[in-house]
């Protein structure tokens, strides 16, 4: 699951940078949101932090930068275009079931969901949607 923090500073024009770290804390992609004028963005890509510690150690050392996490809404609409089983699966049930998970956990299941597809054995089908939910898989 990516973990994506917002990059923002009194100095940008009327902007922000956004970058996104792997499991394995590297950098994945960045993106600039709104407005910053070329020379602050090129000062900002040059020191642009491939690691999260690389982020944390950035944290400190800039008085003008403020990085906090964003943390993307997942909707169970969202979860269920991508579990894409409306025959075999019970939507309500699944709502029910979604609606008993923390914001954290549905984040998980969302962002697992493709994990858990590449580990299905050949020949095996994979789980009910609702079952998916229950089993929690995400925390094993």
């Amino acid at each position: 699951m990516n973990t994506t923090y917002s990059l923002a500073s009194s100095r940008f024009t009327d902007g922000e940078v956004r970058c996104s770290y792997n499991e394995q804390k590297l950098l994945t992609k960045f993106e600039v949101i709104g407005e910053i004028d070329f020379t602050r963005l090129v000062n900002v890509l040059k020191n642009l932090p491939l690691t999260t510690d690389e982020l944390e150690e950035l944290k400190g050392k800039s008085k003008t930068l403020t990085i906090t996490e964003v943390l993307e809404e997942v909707t169970f609409d969202m979860f269920w275009r991508k579990y894409n089983d409306p025959n075999r699966s019970s939507k309500k049930k699944s709502l029910a079931r979604w609606n008993k998970l923390n914001v954290p956990n549905q984040r998980k299941a969302f962002f697992y969901y493709d994990t858990y597809i590449k580990n299905i054995p050949p020949g095996i089908d994979k789980k009910y949607c609702e079952t998916y939910l229950n089993a929690e898989l995400w925390n094993n």
